[in-house]
Order: structure tokens, then sequence, then C-alpha cells
């Protein structure tokens, strides 16, 4: 008799765990489809998308980009495209990693279904190529957005663009066996900074710069207009070597410049040049 009340009671007992697992269940997903369709009322959904501030960017594939990506879920389940919870954060990752051109974007929202985004733009400082060297010919556009991008101040690549001749910008040909691509720096920041700086410097002092070459190792050639170039590599800092090259210049090669081949100021004050 005992027993039986004892396996009774094990019953009663296993039941209720039971019932009481459905009851949180079903609690559960009331909730859950609750919550879904309270993200899913019309009045919370994003349904304008205003832009500014871009200039050269294609605001129609942009816009584009932008409603692809509101159209995403969380967790297949709940839009992104609601006021209170789409992820900025992402989206925002997504569309620089989309248009490297992009500098900043900043989205804002008014919970009236209308999102924000201003965007700015990279300014072009430089132009970087794969193409040979040997193509600097003296035509306006030698080759279109296939082979050369826009460089912005801080040596990060972003954009086609055609090889202009001229100076309007610096040319820096990519030699290395791995080169660097749109969407990633040319060269670091600091290295490129450098390189700008060193540049000026010939420039005020009537050394016109035609390109730069970008070697392995972290070595660069500078070429002037006169043919001759300037080695460097990464531990050349800009005054230090001009007034070096500027030394010898007027000590040693004076009036033999256009005989020069190169001048080495990779050593410090160990100047090393050669002759044609």
């Amino acid at each position: 008799m005992s027993v039986d009340i004892l396996i009774s009671s094990r019953r009663a007992k296993r039941k209720g765990l039971i019932l009481k697992a459905v009851f949180f269940l079903l609690g559960f997903l009331i909730f859950t489809a609750a919550l879904a369709a309270f993200f899913y009322i019309p009045r919370f959904r994003i349904k304008e998308i205003s832009i500014s501030g871009g200039e050269t960017l294609d605001a129609k594939q942009f816009k584009e980009k932008v409603t692809n990506l509101l159209n995403g879920k969380f967790y297949k389940i709940i839009p992104y495209n609601n006021i209170f919870i789409f992820p900025a954060e992402k989206i925002t990752a997504e569309l620089s990693q989309k248009f490297p051109i992009l500098k900043k974007i900043t989205i804002a929202r008014d919970f009236s279904q209308n999102l924000s985004i201003v965007i700015e733009e990279r300014k072009p400082e430089a132009i970087w190529c794969l193409i040979p060297d040997s193509e600097l010919v003296a035509t306006s556009i030698i080759r279109t957005a296939d082979s050369c991008a826009f460089v912005d101040e801080k040596g990060f690549i972003f954009g086609p663009a055609p090889l202009f001749s001229g100076t309007i910008f610096p040319k820096f040909f990519d030699k290395r066996e791995q080169p660097s691509a749109i969407g990633k720096e040319m060269i670091s920041d600091a290295e490129f900074q450098k390189l700008r700086a060193f540049k000026d410097l010939l420039v005020k002092n009537d050394i016109n710069v035609v390109k730069i070459i970008l070697r392995n190792e972290e070595i660069y050639e500078v070429y002037s207009k006169e043919g001759w170039y300037i080695l460097l590599n990464a531990k050349n800092e800009p005054n230090p070597s001009f007034n070096n090259l500027k030394l010898v210049l007027d000590t040693q090669i004076k009036e033999k410049k256009l005989k020069l081949e190169y001048i080495d100021l990779r050593f410090g004050q160990k100047v090393f040049f050669k002759f044609r």
C-alpha cells in the first residue's frame, strides 16, 4: 500500500514538472511571438532613407545597399529596419567596406520612420598604380580605373582613378611582391607623411618629382623630372635626408646632374651616388 502511494506521488510530481515545463515553453513562445509582432508594427518600420554629404558617390547604389542591409533580420526573426533596434554599427561597418571612398558615416534616426545618413568622402592626395611605370607617357589620360586608384591624406587607397600626366597628384607605382589594393593602406600613414614631406621639400627647391616607386623591404625610389632618382627607406627622415641630398648636389655633383643616375640616402651621413 505504501509502495503504491509512493509511486503515485512520484508520478504526480513528474506530471507537475512536465506541466510547468509546457506552460513555461508556451509562455516563452507567446512572449517571443508578441515581441516579434511588436517589431513588425508598420509605424515602427523605417520607410525613408535620406542621404547627404556625398559628392562623387553613386547615391542610387549607396541607397540600394542601405535598403538591402535593412532587409536583414536578427536571428532570422526580428527585422533590422525597426526604428528602435536597427544595427547602426553593423550597417556603418558594411558600408565602409563596400564603399572605401567613405571617410566617415553618421547614421541618425528621428522616430518618424526616417533614417538620416550623413557621409564624408575621402579627398585625393595621390595616385597609386599597379601598371608598369614605363607607361607613364605624356598623354592626358593613360589608363583608366582598372589599374590606378586615388589615395587620401593618410595613405589609404579608396577608389578607382585615371592616371593623369603632369603633376596634379604624386604618383606611386607599386612594384612590391605583395602590392596593396583598393580598401587598404598603400603604406603606413607615418611613411606616407614622410614621403609627402620629402617630396614637398624637393619641389620647393626646384626638383620636380614625376613618380615614386614602392619596392620590397620598404625601399622607395623618388624620380626627378631630369631622370635621376633618389633611394630612400623607412628610416629616412625628410629634413635630414634632404639636407644630405642638397649637400651632395651642391658640393660633389654640381653641373654633372644631368649625367646622374641615382643618389642613395639610405645610410645616414654616408651618401652614395652613381653616374650613367
